[in-house]
């Protein structure tokens, strides 16, 4: 059976209820964020297709807007607090793989000013036109909340806009026939927008267990670089650039720091791992994701070998008294 992330459903039920109860079959409550870590695929569907027969394809497209009322819950604020629009994608599509979701997104085009998104199974039929509706109306939302300007969608390369000026605009047949390939642009990005994550970079040394960390600059650039976004993938190539460096040189000046630049990552995300599990109500699925696992298996492993405990026998050691 198909599975949608409760967060996304919990999203869909508060939007349709705050816009007209009536919206949603009876009988339908939202899940308790992602501590029911899943909810079956076809109830979302039977969702969103109850509210489409009642008001129409084009409210779908305009509940993704109801992301802006959750703006500060986890997963959204990793998403949307993204340094570009292209690492804001690349988040969502990590999202869609950590949930094992058969429904995803390729970004087969992507510039500066806009990307060309393709929606695919993986296995099983192709995604329904609901869902695929839906899926666009929250990255329309996203990209906004992450300082895209002027958003504007149109199905495939179409003229004619499904989104734009703030307003959902009226689907055509052609629109309804073909709802899994959308262009997005932006006519600017407001970068202002981003917040670099307060992980102190202070303890990185003590977890990576090398006194000469701290001592080099580019060491400590590579702290600051990885810790300012936990939720994006990190590559040293980017960290060269950065640095106005070579690979080789950095991995040798890794080396000679006696660690390596994935060690440096896996240390950062386990390192506030922790600090989440032992400071906040968050669950493991949550935190997991918001810290750049590939999936709640991968974050498990990796805390688990770094700190010899499970992350809720971890957060039972840190909520024990004395």
């Amino acid at each position: 059976m198909d599975q949608a992330s409760a967060l996304m459903t919990k999203f869909i039920i508060a939007e349709l209820k705050k816009r007209d109860p009536a919206l949603l079959p009876q009988g339908i409550e939202a899940p308790e964020g992602l501590r029911e870590a899943h909810v079956a695929g076809d109830i979302k569907r039977r969702i969103l297709e109850f509210a489409m027969s009642r008001a129409g394809p084009e409210l779908i497209v305009e509940l993704g807007q109801g992301i802006k009322s959750f703006a500060q819950a986890p997963i959204i604020h990793v998403l949307k607090n993204s340094r570009t629009p292209s690492v804001l994608l690349a988040k969502w599509q990590r999202l869609e793989r950590y949930g094992h979701s058969k429904n995803r997104s390729r970004i087969t085009e992507d510039t500066d000013s806009g990307v060309l998104i393709e929606r695919y199974a993986v296995g099983g039929p192709p995604p329904v036109m609901v869902e695929n509706l839906m899926i666009c109306g929250f990255l329309i939302a996203l990209l906004e909340l992450c300082g895209c300007i002027e958003v504007q969608c149109r199905m495939g390369r179409g003229k004619k806009h499904l989104y734009s000026k703030n307003q959902v605009h009226g689907l055509t047949a052609s629109m309804r026939a073909k709802t899994d390939e959308w262009t997005l642009r932006w006519s600017g990005f407001d970068d202002t927008a981003f917040d670099p994550a307060a992980v102190n970079t202070r303890r990185l040394p003590r977890l990576l267990d090398a006194d000469t960390a701290s001592a080099s600059p580019v060491i400590d650039t590579a702290c600051r670089y990885v810790s300012e976004d936990l939720g994006r993938t990190r590559r040293i190539a980017e960290l060269a650039s950065k640095t106005g460096t070579s690979v080789r040189s950095l991995q040798r000046e890794f080396s000679d720091a006696g660690f390596s630049f994935s060690r440096l990552v896996r240390a950062a995300r386990i390192e506030e791992a922790g600090h989440l599990l032992a400071q906040t109500e968050l669950s493991a699925t949550e935190i997991g994701y918001c810290c750049g696992f590939a999936d709640a298996a991968h974050f498990s492993r990796d805390f688990s070998a770094a700190t010899g405990m499970s992350p809720s026998a971890y957060r039972e050691f840190a909520a024990a008294p004395g």
